[in-house]
Formats: structure tokens, sequence, C-alpha cells
């Protein structure tokens, strides 16, 4: 569903952009084009509204500048990123800082969300079978790998799911994903 379709319906006080990443393609062709189809949110942001961005986004620059409302960017990505965003969307409806970081410290992933798990004999299994794309299952192998690491575990297992709406561009994504998954699990 296009973002406009959706702005008939309500128009945001607040909005996060998590990241610009190769999802999508199949419909948008072009991470450009994705990147103008999720600024469409955040230009009917009002001036007297919040948008929240990934600071480390190659986008955010640009889409700081296609709103006007206030712009919040924040460091890191993953559950880093989605639980300081979780927090700045707090601030924004005023609740107490400390309670909200403390709620979102306890935050876990939602099932095939990069979901760790012990395994047996110093085994880590990552489940991230949730509909993917490039740069979330590279996050999700590259922070498994790191995890596995400080807990001292000997295998990393990982166990995927598909990469779905990547067009043209789909087997290239595999392909490369396949080679990260071979040296890190």
């Amino acid at each position: 569903m296009r973002i406009e379709r959706v702005l008939k319906a309500q128009v945001p006080e607040i909005a996060v952009i998590t990241n610009i990443g190769p999802a999508h393609l199949e419909f948008f062709r072009t991470l450009d084009n994705v990147a103008r189809e999720k600024v469409t949110l955040i230009r009917n942001v009002p001036a007297t509204g919040r948008v929240i961005l990934s600071a480390t986004d190659q986008f955010a620059d640009w889409m700081a500048t296609q709103t006007r409302a206030e712009v919040v960017r924040i460091p890191g990505a993953g559950g880093a990123f989605a639980r300081s965003a979780a927090v700045a969307v707090a601030a924004w409806f005023d609740v107490d800082r400390v309670a909200a970081e403390a709620a979102a410290a306890t935050w876990t992933p939602p099932p095939g969300r990069l979901v760790e798990l012990r395994g047996v004999e110093q085994t880590t299994l990552l489940d991230d079978t949730y509909n993917a794309n490039p740069s979330s299952l590279t996050l999700a192998l590259n922070t498994a790998r790191n995890r596995a690491k400080q807990l001292g575990a000997e295998r990393l297992i990982a166990v995927l799911g598909d990469m779905l709406e990547l067009g043209g561009e789909s087997e290239r994504y595999h392909r490369g994903i396949a080679l990260l998954a071979q040296k890190v699990a």
C-alpha cells in the first residue's frame, strides 16, 4: 500500500523513518524511489510535529530538508535504534524519560526479528525468519556474530527468512547474503 493512500485517512503528528534500504525494489526499482516514497510521509508531518531519522542513513540529510517538522536524528541500527526512537516518541507524548528508557530496556524483538536463542553445547541460534531485506539480514548476521563471540559460543546457527520484493536485483542480493552467511554462521 502506498503511503499516500494511508495519509488520506490520517495525518501523523510524528513519524519515524528507520532507514532507506533495498526493500520493496520490486515496486520502486531504485533506492532513490524508495526514499521518495518514504519522504511522502514526513512531508505530511505538520511544522508542529516531529520526524525521527536514523543519523547514519545515507538519505538522512536529504530527508531532513523535506519536512517543516522538528527533526531528531538518532544513531545506531536495529534494536538499539528502535529503543532510542521509542524513547524519542515517548518524549513527544510527555512520557517521563526514565520510565521510557526503563520500558525500552525491557523490550524484546517479536518472533523472527533477530531473536537470539542459546543452544546446547555452546551454540547460539539466530532466528531472523521474518521477511527481510539485504540491509536487515546483514545487520542481523553481523550482530549475531558479535554476540556469539561475547557469549563464547563455539557455533552460530542462523535461521533466515525470505528476502522478498527485490525485483531484478534479487539474485545479486541473495548471493551476497549467502556469502556473508557462509563466513558468519
